[in-house]
């Protein structure tokens, strides 16, 4: 008998307990709801598919779990979401919520929210102690994505002790900054366009956040770490044209900053201070007026802990084995400490396996002509399948063809017709001009197949303009391997698009990947390129 009690009383208990579970969860899986806002109907609430003219209005009136939906126009509203809803606009160009210089324009503080499609603008603040912001946050596990948060006189983006948020696909653009992450942990920031007046990414504070493929430019400072932000991701990001690339400060150790492509910063690419413990692989730096400064800090790691570093530009070792390493396995075989010195302290940091070639298929473009070549064989040289990742960010081509005596120039132009153009292809025994009109300059991400033997060019008697068919760097002698400076060709010039200045190569240089050349031959000669 008591077996059996035993038996019957828990049956009642577990049928009991899914009864409680039931009850608890019949609010939240219950069918959602849509409502819908259009700010030129004025009727009120209704029947869909317009039911409120204030967005406010249909949020107040949804429940957890349905979408407010609402179709183009500009609404003048300080929204607050204090539930688990979808808030979704017709089209984020030209569905706009304007704060009228309020302090903040949506406030997200029930939790679990979905904010998409919108222009969030025009937030204000006299006290500068108010969180102002586009978009201010104080839940958790809210998605803001696909909208532009643009001309808020602070924050874009503002995370208050926020966590597992998600930002993601949004313009956040002409704000003094544009995500400032405060005591916030394990957020997503991904694939954003983030272009302010201080800060792109700031961290304050805050532990296991994760900014990776964003693309961050004309900023003061791009992405800052301070106060004891710790265990951070920094990956796969586009950082260019800044004051500074990346700021680490203030006890903020143990992050991992690996991927990025840190090119074409005015003061420096990655600036450090007091910071332990980091590690930096597998970035390119390019065209940074001073690739690190470092100040103070110990344990900070310049490779992955397999044997392979980051890309440095101005690294001149070689590849040939002589630092014990395997000949041509694509990693210098001389460390390199230079120039992450600060001559002031006698502190140095050496990264000890230094990739002789960009890492990834990237080269940066400068506003303005740039002469390039594209390393790697093309099976499709259709001009826009080849240019398809800068698409929109230039408008001209150029390229001298040698072996036509009658018509060497041939030219692209987007205004104007297809009959009027003459270079419709590029591949890479060529080298050309780009006219590129983005004002900071864009990232151009090429496709192709390696070359897997050695590239011929047929060179005509004067000037020829040519690509460079290689992914290793070679000196002048190397480089030209077959042929003969002086006795063969007695010119190779090319462009640094950075300064606006003609390079001529001398017996020292190397060939560089990606960039393109103006080689002066005495004769028809062909030019075999290693590999």
């Amino acid at each position: 008998m008591r077996r059996k009690g035993a038996v019957i009383w828990l049956s009642l208990v577990i049928i009991f307990t899914s009864i409680v579970i039931v009850i608890e969860i019949a609010p939240i899986i219950e069918s959602a709801d849509t409502y819908y806002v259009d700010d030129e109907l004025g009727e009120g609430p209704g029947n869909p598919p317009e039911d409120f003219t204030s967005i406010q209005d249909a949020i107040n009136f949804s429940n957890n779990l349905d979408t407010v939906f609402v179709y183009n126009g500009t609404y003048y509203e300080n929204i607050v979401v204090d539930k688990q809803i979808n808030l979704t606009g017709e089209d984020k160009n030209s569905t706009i919520i304007d704060g009228r210089g309020n302090k903040e324009v949506v406030r997200l503080e029930g939790g679990w929210a979905n904010i998409k499609g919108f222009t969030i603008t025009n937030s204000s603040s006299e006290d500068i102690w108010d969180p102002e912001a586009g978009v201010y946050v104080i839940s958790h596990y809210n998605t803001i994505s696909d909208n532009n948060i643009i001309f808020n006189d602070e924050h874009g983006v503002y995370l208050d002790s926020s966590n597992y948020n998600t930002i993601s696909n949004n313009n956040i653009s002409s704000n003094h900054e544009g995500i400032f992450l405060m005591t916030s942990n394990d957020n997503t920031i991904i694939n954003n366009f983030i272009l302010s007046d201080i800060f792109g990414v700031r961290i304050w504070e805050s532990l296991r956040n994760n900014v990776s493929f964003n693309a961050l430019t004309n900023i003061s400072w791009a992405i800052y770490l301070a106060e004891s932000s710790t265990y951070n991701t920094i990956f796969h990001n586009n950082i260019w044209d800044n004051g500074h690339g990346i700021r680490i400060v203030s006890s903020s150790n143990e992050n991992t900053i690996s991927y990025n492509n840190i090119f074409n910063n005015r003061r420096s690419g990655i600036n450090m201070s007091s910071s332990d413990n980091n590690i930096f692989h597998h970035n390119n730096f390019v065209n940074n007026l001073k690739h690190i400064g470092l100040y103070g800090g110990i344990g900070n790691v310049w490779d992955d802990g397999n044997g392979e570093g980051n890309y440095w530009d101005d690294y001149s070792g070689l590849d040939d084995g002589s630092g014990g390493r395997t000949k041509g396995d694509g990693i210098g075989d001389t460390e390199i400490p230079h120039p992450y010195v600060d001559q002031g302290s006698g502190y140095y940091q050496l990264d000890n396996y230094p990739f002789m070639n960009p890492i990834g298929n990237y080269l940066f473009l400068h506003q303005g002509w740039n002469l390039i070549s594209i390393p790697k064989i093309q099976s499709d040289t259709n001009l826009d399948t080849v240019l398809s990742s800068i698409s929109g960010s230039y408008d001209s081509l150029q390229w001298y063809n040698a072996s036509d005596p009658y018509d060497p120039w041939k030219h692209h132009h987007i205004s104007k017709p297809p009959h009027l153009n003459d270079l419709e292809g590029i591949d890479h025994l060529m080298g050309y001009w780009i006219h590129v009109t983005q004002p900071n300059g864009s990232i151009f991400e090429y496709y192709g197949t390696e070359p897997t033997q050695n590239q011929t060019i047929t060179l005509y008697p004067g000037w020829n303009m040519v690509g460079y068919p290689s992914l290793t760097r070679y000196n002048r002698t190397e480089g030209l391997n077959n042929i003969t400076y002086d006795t063969d060709v007695d010119a190779i010039i090319s462009y640094n698009s950075a300064i606006q200045k003609w390079e001529k190569m001398d017996e020292t240089n190397h060939f560089r990947i990606g960039k393109g050349y103006y080689i002066h031959s005495k004769g028809k000669i062909e030019w075999v390129v290693p590999l």
